[in-house]
């Protein structure tokens, strides 16, 4: 597979036709010397293509919980609108509603510097309740709209890959709900996969 010959619709075509096997595409990204990076919240991110406002992106989330960078506030929205393809494994997806009138979080926004996130306590609080709540296995696609709070785990015992289809919509910056006594402000590394931790989550799909 031939990453840089693939088009936009190629991508689309061969996801929802199933024809896209996670081992050969991670094989593939790392023959081409794509970069893959531990994202905060504990999975590999790979940014594979970009067009304008629309990005295409490959997860890769390991059966444990182990590089998740604290505090791990997993809630979150999106300044895009996400589609995502299950390759293997399983994904919970979760999606709530926000009341600004409460008080169970303090809202915080992300920036990004370089090879780091950096969380920045706002004086906006707010509760929550969920939404929806649902389980994507191997085959399925989920979407979460840009602005929509949400949180995503990997419930597999092996590894789970997805390919994410992302499409920018608003211009703010996202944001998180963190603890009401939160620090004023986190920095969190974006660091490199290593060559053994890649081997070890390849092997676990």
């Amino acid at each position: 597979m031939n990453i840089h010959s693939l088009k936009n619709t190629d991508w689309v075509e061969a996801l929802n036709n199933h024809e896209i096997c996670p081992n050969d595409l991670i094989e593939s990204l790392l023959e081409e010397n794509y970069n893959f990076i531990w994202h905060p919240l504990g999975f590999v991110m790979c940014r594979v293509a970009r067009w304008e406002s629309r990005s295409l992106r490959v997860h890769i989330w390991p059966n444990h919980k182990g590089h998740q960078q604290t505090p791990a506030w997993m809630i979150h929205d999106h300044l895009f609108h996400l589609k995502s393809w299950v390759l293997s494994g399983e994904i919970e997806n979760k999606e709530y509603v926000i009341d600004v009138n409460g008080k169970e979080h303090l809202i915080y926004e992300a920036r990004y510097e370089g090879d780091y996130s950096i969380l920045n306590r706002t004086n906006i609080f707010c509760s929550k309740s969920i939404n929806k709540k649902s389980v994507y296995s191997k085959g399925s696609v989920y979407e979460v709209p840009s602005g929509i709070f949400h949180e995503s785990h990997s419930l597999s015992n092996k590894t789970t890959v997805t390919v994410c289809e992302t499409y920018d919509e608003i211009s703010v910056p996202p944001k998180i709900l963190g603890s009401v006594d939160g620090l004023l402000s986190y920095t969190y590394e974006r660091r490199h996969v290593t060559k053994n931790e890649m081997n070890e989550l390849t092997k676990k799909i």
